[in-house]
């Protein structure tokens, strides 16, 4: 799905516009640069991430409505549990980039 549909099902079902500010609201989110979170599922593509990235863990909620993931950012020894769980311990995929140096987001 290109990413202006995607948005716009986002949208549609929180948001409700008139229909000439509708396509206005769109065009200016994607605008401000709107992307897809980048999803990470196997261990290569974790070892590809650049130092500095961080990542949040994907659980699913918790009966309060809480993602209890732990966020870990990758440091130049190895990844760094910075919220969450034990420093030491093991990022559990798939987990989320929440910041990426390179591409600031």
């Amino acid at each position: 799905m290109a990413e202006r549909e995607e948005l716009d099902a986002i949208l549609r079902d929180g948001i409700n516009f008139f229909d000439d500010e509708y396509g206005d609201a769109l065009d200016a989110i994607l605008a401000a640069g709107f992307r897809r979170p980048q999803v990470i599922r196997t261990p290569e593509q974790l070892a590809a991430l650049p130092f500095l990235t961080i990542i949040r863990e994907i659980r699913r909620p918790a009966p309060s409505g809480t993602d209890y993931g732990s966020v870990h950012e990758r440091r130049t020894s190895d990844w760094h549990c910075i919220a969450g769980a034990l420093p030491n311990d093991p990022i559990r995929l798939p987990a989320v980039v929440i910041w990426d140096p390179e591409v600031g987001a």
